[in-house]
């Protein structure tokens, strides 16, 4: 128990007394015991009780995730949890902060005319494009301030691959050939985008752009069209990842500065989505054709597993890798529908019921949890969304979509 006294005076007829009256503080609590905020949010924190004018004192155990004022301001600084704590004499309460990342999700929605570019922060839509035209996005990055999005936007009849840094669009092909960018990448102060370009004098080649200058892949022989998922740059080499027509199918495949690997023999259609390299080792996902079925794939070091069993189509669109776990996104099948679907080492979980057609694009894994993003239908339309550790978060309207994830 904190005891104040208090001084009360009062006269009559020139004669005066002084009484002391006791304030008594026995506990002390907070306005909330525990509350949520994104970087640069900010809460007031304030005392329940009546406290009268004693004196109160704030504290934070970690000043890097929150900062707390005098008046009680708690401002979101860094992704944590954290305690802060008021005192009034010895008496202390406390109030638990918890700094959540921001979810950037790249995607496109359509306006009954043409499909919108755009991003959801946090859920909420940041416009690319003006609508007058079809555009969409492929693939978001963010690092500190700025945000750097993938994708194409249609220009005289035909999709030019464009690039938006903090939301100024810029044509990666300024000739306006025929072209689209799928991924992004940072690596140091480089920007690098990747998908494929209308060489003119034959169709479309496998394609990076660094710092938004093209660098197509060169082709040997006959040339065959070939295109990039994804792309990855590792003590100044680029793997990429993606496919290339041995004139009847589609072999899948990756190339390591411009040297190609083979990742399927070509009698059926494959393709190699996604690329990491994780020390001496290259990790490929995507899918490929046996049997007349999509089987999900996982390639290591040019070692295929089998993801599926191949009963139904399934397929591997995204990869991440958190430690030594590798989680490949994509979508398998229950009965006639796709289902969103990803494996963690190898093991299935799925995150739709097969009622509705469904599937994922990208997936992060961020201090445990697990996003993945993709679209799942409503009767005729698709609708973009995302999961975080299975719990669905709808983004968009009708005849949305979400090809990418960020969390930062």
């Amino acid at each position: 128990m904190l005891t104040f006294l208090l001084n009360v005076s009062c006269s009559k007829d020139d004669d005066s007394t002084e009484t002391e009256t006791e304030f008594e503080i026995t506990n002390i609590t907070l306005n909330t015991a525990e509350f949520e905020l994104k970087k640069g949010e900010t809460e007031t924190l304030s005392i329940a009780n009546d406290i009268g004018n004693a004196s109160l004192n704030w504290s934070i155990d970690d000043s890097l995730i929150a900062s707390i004022g005098e008046d009680g301001t708690v401002t979101a600084l860094a992704n944590g949890r954290t305690t802060i704590t008021a005192q009034v004499g010895s008496q202390k309460a406390t109030s638990i902060v918890l700094v959540t990342p921001d979810v950037y999700v790249a995607g496109s929605e359509s306006n009954g005319h043409f499909s919108v570019a755009k991003y959801w922060k946090n859920g909420k839509e940041v416009l690319l494009s003006d609508g007058t035209s079809d555009a969409k996005t492929r693939a978001i990055k963010v690092k500190g301030d700025k945000i750097y999005v993938a994708g194409y936007e249609k220009v005289n009849g035909q999709n030019v691959a464009k690039s938006w840094e903090n939301g100024q669009p810029e044509l990666l092909s300024v000739d306006q050939t025929l072209s689209v960018a799928v991924d992004v990448l940072l690596s140091g102060e480089d920007v690098y985008y990747a998908g494929y370009r209308d060489r003119r004098d034959t169709s479309i080649v496998a394609t990076y752009w660094k710092n938004r200058q093209p660098l197509p892949l060169p082709y040997r022989g006959n040339y065959q069209p070939s295109s990039l998922n994804s792309i990855f740059v590792k003590d100044n080499d680029i793997y990429t990842a993606g496919r290339e027509s041995n004139g009847d199918k589609l072999v899948a495949k990756y190339w390591v500065n411009n040297d190609p690997f083979i990742l399927s023999d070509g009698t059926d259609d494959a393709i190699a989505y996604a690329i990491i390299v994780l020390g001496e080792d290259i990790y490929v996902a995507g899918f490929e054709t046996i049997d007349g079925m999509k089987v999900a794939k996982l390639w290591k070091n040019r070692e295929g597993q089998n993801l599926s069993d191949g009963s139904t189509n399934e397929a591997g669109k995204a990869m991440f890798i958190d430690g030594s776990d590798v989680y490949v996104a994509g979508y398998g099948s229950i009965g006639n529908n796709l289902v969103a679907k990803y494996w963690k080492n190898g093991e299935p979980v799925i995150l739709t019921d097969g009622s509705q057609n469904a599937l994922l694009n990208s997936i992060v894994v961020f201090d445990g949890d697990v996003y993945a993003t993709g679209t799942e239908s409503i009767g005729s339309y698709n609708v973009a969304k995302y999961w975080k550790n299975g719990q669905e978060v709808t983004l968009g309207t009708v005849n949305s979509e979400s090809e990418s994830i960020f969390i930062h």
